[in-house]
């Protein structure tokens, strides 16, 4: 059940632990890879000690083990008229520890309706593994399948490979390389739109320029060969759209021809717009998209909904003529969506483009007469803590629509995950995911596919399955179908418990707690989340499983500033990072602290935390040293006056410390002397003097969102002090995801708190 805490007076927790010493170890530092400790300041402790093997031993076998759960990537239906059934292909993957990769593979499964209703799910004995499948895009008759193949191994010279299949064949396979660059498969442009006849599909790829194409001043040229653009621009700067889009800077829309087997871009797209998510409207004769201008700096778009954007349409067939669809005020609009009937497009937009996640506004578009209308509005503030608290959607499937007024989306409702049918006539909201046990097994759900007759959708939680995928029948009846299997009993020394914290304010913010169940109490580990406007949901997390069954409890907090409670309680954290949201974190962990006395040991407290949970970490460990022992901080930030100008965000740098007023997406303003002290002030640098917890660091060097050096000064400023630091580099983005990086990184980080609880 939920437990309510509220915050009056309360005693500081007061450690009987000694605190770190302040003296400075003079001893040589040297940096290394991230298989080797790097710059430590302390001696080993316990584990030097005999039983470290084991122990260390025990964390891998864990890993292991967990590692062996498979993960859905997608999933959708299709016809099976041979058996008069119904084909569900689900793509899977699944780390891959020895060979450093993750694998993915394919299972498919026929749905056959039994009498009472209900579906025998028969699945195929071995699954098939696939190579560089970025993603399969179905035929609306499910006669004819779209691979999209990219291997980048060789960024010079990529491998870019579509596939036109059967059912029961390869038709064509065509190599793009020469028409243009990589797939948009997902993500902000991404997107492929079958036309209804089944002849063209849209779809979004990296526009080559003459710049692309250039050549060494040195290069000689072929006999008879044409420079296809001025040599010397090999190396010419070329803006991209930031985080994990490295080189992606032009997204533009092409269209596959089935009946020429060819490949052409559609013409007369503005220059100084990137272009993605086509929709085929007016009975496949012209096509809707996201527009993005980039007459100004590109930002970048991966976590941000707050990107300024439009709907366009354009015609392919006869003169383009170019019109704006979504209206003035919808000033990012995305994922746009064409009902079956081809009548309306629906898509989503914003009213703001302060916060890089906010309450989405669900916009309906009448193709016939341009007009566009809103289904479902911001929702500043829910009545009550049951009550609908708006739109937060993140990814949006292909095929949404339930009929012709009625559409099914993945939304966040506070702690969880929920899947909403929206009714475009009636304007209501209803949820349509099993809750009824809820506070007592909380989990997840997911679309991933949704067609008139059927929805196939994937729930997720701690305890039971990392997931498992059902159907959702016409009479609202649910049929699992297929599901991961864990180790014999691995998690069942797991559970989680969703929390209420109540503020002084009357507000209240949600955490859950992932407990281990074995009886006694164990050390406590802090987590909040990124963003600062993202949100932990009740799904499974392999890392927040494997530190719980290594025998710690962890708290992972939605603070004030969270997305999925209300429009409001997002802007409320803006202007003030660094102190609500550093005040929630310690106020969630005194109260559980102290709630839970035979569980939580309160003299061995650790936070953790990564990107702006990184820098939460940063500042409980400044801010309140008498509680937290120990901590990890995984790239993150911690001087927001440097960091301004080395990031893709630079106006997040802007809106979280200093407010909402403070940046001017149409002018990029520079930040005063005053911001600049104010940003100084709101970052964990500020604190650095009063930190006694040993500290663990970990950055990606391929990190676009938050510079190494936020890292790097914060460690030496550490090692100054003599306080017990170590910090391991990866060759990773922001998220330090890659099989092996990950596997090294997390182990590494359960040594870490080992060692120092």
């Amino acid at each position: 059940p939920l437990a309510r805490a509220t915050f009056h007076n309360h005693p500081p927790i007061m450690s009987s632990k000694p605190s770190v010493s302040k003296k400075k170890h003079h001893r040589s530092h040297h940096h290394h890879h991230h298989h080797h400790k790097a710059g430590e300041t302390e001696p080993d402790s316990s584990l030097s000690s005999a039983a470290a093997p084991a122990i260390l031993s025990g964390a891998v076998t864990r890993w292991a083990q967990l590692s062996r759960c498979s993960s859905l990537e997608s999933g959708f239906l299709c016809a099976a008229s041979a058996l008069k059934g119904i084909g569900a292909f689900l793509l899977k993957s699944q780390r891959d520890l020895g060979a450093g990769e993750r694998r993915k593979f394919v299972e498919q499964r026929i749905l056959l309706p039994q009498e009472d209703g209900g579906l025998l799910s028969i699945g195929t004995p071995v699954p098939t593994e696939v190579h560089h499948l970025l993603l399969v895009s179905p035929s609306p008759s499910s006669q004819k399948f779209l691979h999209f193949r990219q291997d980048t191994t060789d960024c010079a010279k990529p491998t870019i490979l579509l596939e036109l299949w059967s059912d029961e064949h390869l038709i064509c396979s065509l190599p793009t390389e020469d028409i243009h660059g990589c797939f948009y498969s997902n993500g902000f442009f991404g997107g492929v739109s079958w036309s209804t006849d089944e002849t063209r599909v849209a779809y979004v790829a990296e526009k080559l320029t003459p710049e692309s194409k250039s050549k060494s001043y040195f290069q000689p040229s072929k006999p008879g060969e044409k420079p296809k653009s001025r040599p010397g621009r090999e190396f010419l700067f070329r803006e991209d759209w930031g985080e994990q889009n490295t080189r992606k800077s032009t997204p533009s829309l092409f269209i596959f021809d089935l009946l020429t087997k060819t490949i052409t871009e559609v013409g007369n797209l503005p220059e100084n717009m990137s272009c993605g998510q086509p929709q085929w409207i007016d009975n496949n004769s012209a096509l809707a998209f996201v527009g993005a201008p980039t007459e100004k700096r590109r930002l970048g778009v991966i976590y941000c909904d707050n990107r300024e954007s439009s709907i366009y349409r354009i015609n392919v067939d006869g003169p383009a003529n170019l019109q704006r669809l979504s209206g003035d005020d919808d000033l990012c609009a995305r994922y746009p969506r064409v009902s079956p009937d081809g009548k309306h497009v629906i898509f989503l937009t914003s009213s703001t483009l302060s916060a890089h996640k906010s309450c989405a506004i669900l916009r309906l578009l009448t193709v016939s007469t341009g007009e566009c209308r809103t289904v479902i509005d911001v929702v500043r503030e829910p009545e009550t803590n049951k009550s609908f608290p708006g739109l937060f959607v993140g990814v949006v499937p292909a095929r949404i629509w339930i009929s012709n007024t009625t559409l099914a989306l993945t939304s966040l409702w506070r702690s969880a995950l929920v899947i909403l049918s929206i009714d475009i006539e009636k304007k209501t909201v209803v949820p349509i995911t099993p809750n009824a046990s809820f506070k007592l097994h909380p989990q997840s759900w997911c679309l991933l596919d949704a067609t008139p007759s059927l929805g196939i959708l994937a729930s997720s939680s701690c305890s039971v399955e990392p997931w498992v995928a059902s159907v959702r029948m016409p009479n609202g009846s649910w049929n699992e179908i297929a599901r991961t299997s864990p180790d014999v009993d691995l998690l069942d020394t797991v559970e989680s418990q969703v929390i209420e914290f109540d503020t002084e304010s009357g507000l209240c913010f949600e955490g859950i707690l992932w407990r281990n169940k074995i009886p006694g109490p164990k050390p406590l580990l802090v987590y909040p989340h990124g963003g600062p406007h993202s949100c932990f949901d009740c799904s499974f997390y392999q890392e927040i499983a494997f530190l719980t069954l290594s025998g710690f409890q962890v708290l992972l907090v939605n603070y004030r500033g969270s997305v999925g409670f209300g429009q409001d309680w997002v802007e409320i954290l803006c202007g003030q990072c660094g102190t609500m949201d550093v005040e929630d974190c310690f106020n969630a962990a005194r109260q559980v602290i102290m709630e839970m006395k035979y569980e939580v040991d309160p003299n061995r407290v650790g936070v953790i935390g990564g990107s702006h949970g990184g820098f939460l970490t940063g500042h409980l460990i400044g801010q309140h040293p008498e509680m937290f022992k120990v901590a990890v901080m995984r790239n993150p930030v911690t001087d927001i006056s440097t960091m301004i100008g080395a990031t893709d965000i630079p106006e997040w740098c802007l809106v979280e410390a200093c407010g909402i007023e403070a940046f001017n997406n149409r002018s990029f303003n520079i930040p005063t002397e005053e911001d600049r002290i104010r940003m100084f002030r709101a970052s964990p640098m500020y604190h650095v003097d009063k930190v006694e917890a040993p500290t663990l660091l970990m950055i990606g060097t391929a990190d676009r969102r938050v510079p190494n050096f936020q890292s790097h000064q914060f460690y030496y400023a550490l090692r100054e002090r003599g306080i017990p630091t170590r910090m391991f580099v990866y060759e990773d983005p922001h998220a330090i995801t890659k099989v092996s990086s990950e596997g090294d990184a997390w182990i590494n980080v359960f040594e870490w708190f080992t060692e120092h609880l």
